[in-house]
């Protein structure tokens, strides 16, 4: 778990695809992510506010959004690394049938146990 605030954002699981932003940043800031020999940087593409996530990584369309370990929903669209992920490219999992399909399914579960 990356508990440094200072760098600007958190991430509460390593199995996590987002990280959760600790104070509002902006477009082109460097977000320092990581313990030491797996530091990773992520530039923002656009800003963040105080509370919101953004991506570690590229996440395709249909993929699964993990934060605090667990699946929150899937991606709407492609979602590019540093970019915003909220409602607007996020299917919720409290809503979404085909998300709690998705999590019964024993190929998801076996994929975010092995992002340990």
């Amino acid at each position: 778990m990356n508990r440094n605030m200072r760098g600007g954002a958190v991430v509460l699981s390593p199995r996590d695809n987002v990280a959760t932003a600790t104070r509002d940043l902006e477009t082109g800031t460097s977000v320092p992510l990581g313990e030491m020999e797996k530091r990773h940087t992520v530039v923002l593409k656009e800003p963040i506010r105080f509370g919101h996530k953004f991506s570690l990584k590229p996440i395709s369309k249909g993929t699964a959004i993990i934060k605090y370990g667990e699946i929150i929903g899937l991606a709407r669209q492609d979602i590019p690394e540093g970019s915003h992920v909220h409602l607007h490219n996020v299917e919720s999992q409290r809503t979404s049938h085909r998300v709690k399909r998705l999590c019964r399914s024993p190929a998801m579960r076996e994929e975010v146990r092995h992002k340990k």
